[in-house]
């Protein structure tokens, strides 16, 4: 028997597949190397800067589950990944995830219009 790992004791991280895997972590290095400095700077400032829409876009993390209509057509698994790579930085840094916050907004507004049939 395999022995569990805290982070993931569920064994979720195996199954994903490879494009999933590398979703996340494509997601979490833009996450670390540009939204980090952008969402702690714009938190001290009391600013949102709104080229993280485009940002966000030019990535296709906006509307990612969708399959037409320029979406990327990824799977749910990878939505929540793209979700939790993103909530990561304001909970890790500024302690702020709540449905208020723009950051947190922004990704889910978009699962929000991207999942209307």
């Amino acid at each position: 028997m395999k022995q569990n790992n805290w982070f993931d004791p569920f064994f979720i991280l195996e199954n994903l597949s490879a494009e999933e895997k590398l979703i996340q972590k494509n997601v979490r290095d833009f996450s670390n190397n540009i939204l980090r400095p952008i969402v702690v700077n714009d938190n001290r400032n009391h600013n949102f800067d709104r080229g993280l829409y485009s940002e966000f876009g030019r990535l296709g993390l906006l509307g990612s589950t969708v399959k037409n209509h320029g979406g990327a057509g990824a799977s749910s698994a990878a939505y929540g990944l793209i979700a939790y790579e993103i909530e990561k930085i304001a909970r890790e840094k500024l302690n702020l995830i709540k449905p208020g916050d723009q950051v947190y907004h922004i990704v889910q507004t978009q699962k929000s219009l991207s999942s209307f049939p």
